[in-house]
């Protein structure tokens, strides 16, 4: 098993460096995540505990992980076609940033208030912009 997280470990360490994502990002962002789970949870519990379940929490994680996926998949392609990544990068991983604050202080004025703030679904409006670009490129691409 400890074989199996050193090699999970390398290749993340690897495709950090070749994608040239910084170290502060990433790890800003895990604590942000890590953060938000926890505020949610208190948000939760504070207006419907019945909500929180084992399940809820892991549909919670995989989400944030395939956004991440699909952060570093379009990374990987850009790279592979030569198309500067730098600004995609620092740009993505800061709106992702700003969205993991943004949910930290919407749960946390739910957890003080009780007043649920209207969520602001940043993830799906990025994925779809950059959905729309990609498309754009292929279909240029085949003209």
């Amino acid at each position: 098993m400890e074989n199996i997280k050193l090699i999970w470990y390398m290749a993340s360490a690897f495709l950090f460096v070749y994608l040239e994502i910084p170290q502060t990002q990433i790890v800003l962002l895990s604590v942000l995540m890590i953060i938000d789970l926890f505020t949610w949870i208190a948000k939760q519990a504070t207006i419907d505990a019945s909500k929180i379940s084992s399940h809820n929490a892991w549909i919670w994680v995989l989400k944030k992980l395939i956004v991440l996926i699909a952060v570093l998949s379009v990374a990987i392609a850009f790279k592979a076609l030569e198309i500067q990544i730098s600004i995609y990068l620092k740009t993505v991983l800061w709106i992702l940033i700003m969205s993991e604050c943004y949910s930290i202080i919407q749960n946390t004025y739910t957890v003080r208030t009780w007043e649920v703030l209207p969520e602001y679904d940043v993830i799906s409006i990025l994925l779809k912009r950059v959905w729309i670009i990609i498309k754009s490129k292929i279909e240029t691409l085949l003209k």
